[in-house]
């Protein structure tokens, strides 16, 4: 992993606010670094729809005992932190958020997203969440 950031890296990161109904924690699991967050839990209250893309099985030994924990200590805002977890050889966190109105009701949408080149089958792609 690169200690050095990026030229393109925001100067300044937006302030992500909290969406009701999300709760985010972190942990170090050592699942390839050592010093730093690498799992990332969100926790979405009932009725939430989600989807998921792609995935390596990994080895459960290194984070399966930290699982409950983070389930019962998400905090809604944890934004910057989540995507700092999901980081890999990215030198920078990546995240975004916007508002806009839809009738009467203010919607909110926050993103994290991180880059992933992959070796096989020949590709990069873009993991955003």
């Amino acid at each position: 992993m690169s200690t050095t950031i990026s030229p393109l890296a925001p100067k300044k990161y937006p302030k992500m606010p909290e969406i009701d109904g999300v709760r985010i924690a972190t942990a170090e699991a050592g699942i390839k670094y050592k010093s730093r967050t690498d799992l990332l839990t969100m926790v979405f209250d009932e009725g939430t729809a989600v989807a998921g893309v792609i995935g390596e099985p990994l080895d459960t030994s290194k984070f399966s005992h930290l699982l409950a924990g983070l389930v019962s200590n998400g905090k809604p805002g944890l934004w910057t932190e989540a995507a700092k977890a999901i980081m890999t050889t990215d030198t920078y966190p990546k995240l975004a958020t916007a508002t806009v109105k839809l009738g009467d009701a203010d919607v909110t949408i926050n993103g994290i997203s991180k880059g992933a080149g992959m070796i096989a089958p020949d590709m990069a792609t873009m993991l955003s969440f």
